[in-house]
């Protein structure tokens, strides 16, 4: 299945499950509340953030993917420093961000090692990518949309991003569905059902619930277990500059996100 097709086709398949979680729990998706603009917005960066990243993968490996897209807190950090009120970087911080800059660089070096497929191309789309996550958690915290509920907040990305993906994907010519296997489709269910809904609720709780630049206590665990699975499952090469930029990845995250650092 070509990568825009599929985010948009995930986006589109995505909002059954939350409209019928809706109506169960009578929650109301259309009243008015003033969030409609930054709604609108956050479907404009989830639609980027995932038009990237799939684009970036048909070009690098699930690994480097992981450990780009999973450096997010690093651009959430910065954005919460200049423009969220007690959420200013300290010595420890900007350790931990320097710490998670070295390991995307060093991603960034593996490709020239010859021992994977990943590419500076992809590795870059899946960076980007992560600073449209970055961008949405922030708008999250910093508009109207930080009083409403999750379900309504992951409605608008999801119907927003659904349009315009569809729309990228026929611009673009892409041919959709090339080949319908087990796989395709349990892989499809996996997203709908397990990351679109049902994680994405969860998350988005707790972008208004906790810091933005402490949101992400346990992120720094997605980078290994991409590498980890790429591995065992993509028989993908696990080379010592793609472990090292995961472990500073990792490494930053957990002092950009350690307990009492913003009152050092």
């Amino acid at each position: 299945m070509s990568p825009i097709f599929q985010a948009a086709l995930r986006s589109f398949g995505s909002l059954i499950p939350l409209v019928i979680w809706c109506r169960y729990q009578n929650i109301s998706l259309f009243e008015r509340d003033a969030t409609l603009g930054s709604g609108l917005f956050i479907g404009v960066t989830f639609s980027s953030n995932f038009l990237l990243l799939y684009i970036g993968l048909s070009y690098t490996t699930a690994g480097h993917g992981a450990v780009a897209l999973y450096s997010m807190p690093l651009y959430l950090a910065l954005l919460a420093h200049y423009f969220l009120p007690n959420e200013r970087l300290n010595w420890t911080r900007i350790i931990g961000l320097i710490s998670a800059f070295l390991g995307v660089v060093l991603i960034f070096i593996d490709v020239g090692s010859g021992t994977n497929e990943a590419s500076l191309t992809g590795d870059f789309l899946c960076v980007l990518s992560a600073i449209c996550w970055a961008l949405t958690t922030f708008i999250i915290k910093k508009t109207k949309l930080a009083g409403v509920r999750a379900e309504k907040t992951l409605f608008y990305q999801l119907s927003v991003s659904a349009v315009i993906l569809l729309g990228l994907a026929l611009a673009v010519g892409e041919e959709g569905l090339l080949n319908l296997t087990d796989i395709l489709i349990y892989s499809l269910i996996f997203q709908i059902i397990g990351i679109s809904f049902a994680s994405y609720i969860v998350w988005f709780w707790m972008v208004k619930t906790y810091p933005a630049a402490e949101l992400s206590s346990f992120v720094f665990l997605a980078p290994g277990f991409g590498v980890l699975f790429g591995a065992l499952l993509l028989s993908e090469t696990i080379s010592v500059n793609l472990l090292s930029g995961m472990v500073l990845v990792g490494f930053g995250i957990i002092l950009v996100n350690k307990p009492g650092a913003e009152r050092e």
